[in-house]
């Protein structure tokens, strides 16, 4: 794949390139592509979320390699990947999405425990698997209120 691809891609369409909160304008673009993914069957939506994981590791692997650091802040297809995970296992309605997005950006943000020591590993993986977790933690966070707004 040509660098400037990867680069056109790990950018998120060169949202990355914006001077001033990339990562934020990376997460905007997880929310649509989560939406898209939503309206697949169940059984589809886990393999392509799994898919967009992997595929985001080896661009965004390539892109760091390309641009010579770790994790540059013009790469947010790691903000995208956990964007999705988070957002993907519910509905995309306003309350959902403002709920994933605010607590995906305070977790990739502040970075608790075990989403810092993910940003360790080698290449696209130490790009990627911190959000990935904050996405996780996102969701987990979103779906314990659920479950409590239920009980009460």
């Amino acid at each position: 794949m040509p660098d400037k691809l990867i680069l056109f891609i790990a950018s998120g369409f060169y949202l990355g390139k914006i001077p001033w909160a990339p990562g934020t304008f990376g997460t905007f673009l997880g929310i649509p592509l989560a939406c898209l993914l939503h309206r697949l069957p169940l059984f589809f939506l886990a393999p392509a979320v799994l898919l967009l994981v992997l595929g985001s590791v080896w661009i965004s692997g390539q892109a760091a390699r390309i641009i010579g650091e770790e994790d540059p802040p013009m790469i947010v297809l790691d903000e995208v990947a956990g964007m999705t995970v988070s957002l993907c296992m519910f509905p995309c309605s306003t309350v959902y999405v403002a709920a994933c997005f605010f607590l995906f950006r305070l977790f990739d943000i502040w970075k608790p425990g075990p989403v810092n020591s993910l940003q360790r590993l080698p290449g696209g993986w130490g790009v990627v698997m911190d959000d990935v977790l904050a996405g996780f933690l996102a969701a987990l966070v979103v779906q314990t209120g659920v479950i409590v707004s239920h009980v009460w």
